[in-house]
């Protein structure tokens, strides 16, 4: 078993590296298929909602001029997912159509899934989880701080902003969640084993991701995009050059995680699916995301009775995809 960590939380930790910043929509809420800003996706979607979750949690008395906006945004952003969510609920009410055909689910119910986990089921266990926000916070601060020393190393040309924006962050995460579902399932237990050897599997993980994926979401049909690794392979990242230090990063990205989402084997694995599904711009898009992350989510402990009513309803957003890539 891993063994938990013990960590000192600060919300006033100082980092002598630069944290990246931006402050474009697409970051704040995740709502486009691609980040542009600085960040190269570093920021994207996970911050917003975090910051959500800080300032609900909040007293209403305490909260600064910030955390008013913040919680502000937020009930408002959980109000439409709370309509969506009903709206889909009663369209399929009664009806005996199954949720997709031929392999393909309906884009709006999955839409509709994917936002409501993120920014009413996430956030409300996170509101009342301030250990959990603490630490996803904390790694959510480091994966920025990273991301503005990979830039640095690689440039902060376009192609290599976009190349990494293109779910390079999530795929780690979901990378990191796939290797120690996978030993769970085998021995009923998540294996003791060192960082290198965890990020090893991660990189590989990853590699398996980027090479078979084309972004397609589930209900797309086969088309001949090239594939994310060969968009990478075009750019140069997997070159001599810049391949080292993917792989770097992607083993300080593990490390860090490690030893922040501590705790036993389901808060582990949760804290994790959590990030990846708030890191990741469109799970519909990703198929390591979705199967790693965001189905155990919508069946999990954070589903609420909503959630669940919908699930039951379309049970196709919970069975293995078969993707067209």
């Amino acid at each position: 078993m891993i063994t938990p960590r013990i960590v000192e939380f600060s919300w006033s930790d100082d980092r002598s590296a630069t944290v990246v910043k931006c402050s474009g929509s697409s970051c704040q809420y995740a709502i486009n298929w691609e980040c542009r800003c600085n960040c190269a996706h570093a920021n994207h979607g996970a911050k917003g909602r975090l910051g959500w979750a800080a300032a609900l949690a909040t007293p209403p008395t305490d909260r600064t001029s910030q955390q008013q906006a913040l919680a502000s945004t937020a009930k408002n952003r959980q109000q439409k997912a709370d309509t969506a969510q009903r709206d889909r609920v009663q369209h399929h009410v009664g009806k005996s159509s199954p949720t997709r055909s031929a392999g393909n689910l309906n884009w709006t119910d999955t839409k509709t899934a994917i936002e409501f986990a993120r920014t009413r089921d996430i956030v409300d266990r996170l509101v009342r989880n301030d250990i959990e926000r603490t630490q996803l916070i904390h790694v959510v601060d480091e994966i920025s701080r990273i991301a503005g020393e990979l830039l640095d190393s690689l440039g902060h040309g376009r192609d290599v902003r976009l190349r990494i924006g293109d779910h390079f962050w999530c795929d780690v995460v979901a990378g990191v969640v796939s290797v120690l579902a996978r030993s769970e399932k085998t021995s009923g237990e998540i294996d003791s084993c060192a960082d290198g050897e965890l990020a090893a599997q991660t990189w590989d993980s990853l590699i398996r991701s980027r090479t078979s994926s084309h972004g397609y979401r589930p209900i797309a049909t086969e088309g001949t995009r090239p594939t994310r690794a060969e968009l990478d392979e075009r750019a140069g990242l997997l070159g001599e050059q810049c391949l080292p230090v993917l792989q770097e990063t992607t083993a300080e990205i593990v490390e860090i995680a490690l030893e922040w989402l501590t705790g036993g084997t389901d808060p582990l694995l949760l804290k994790l699916r959590m990030l990846a599904v708030l890191s990741c711009p469109d799970p519909a898009r990703h198929k390591l995301v979705w199967d790693s992350s965001l189905v155990p989510l919508l069946t999990g402990p954070i589903t609420s009775a909503l959630q669940q009513r919908l699930t039951t309803l379309l049970r196709g957003l919970v069975e293995p995809l078969s993707w067209d890539e």
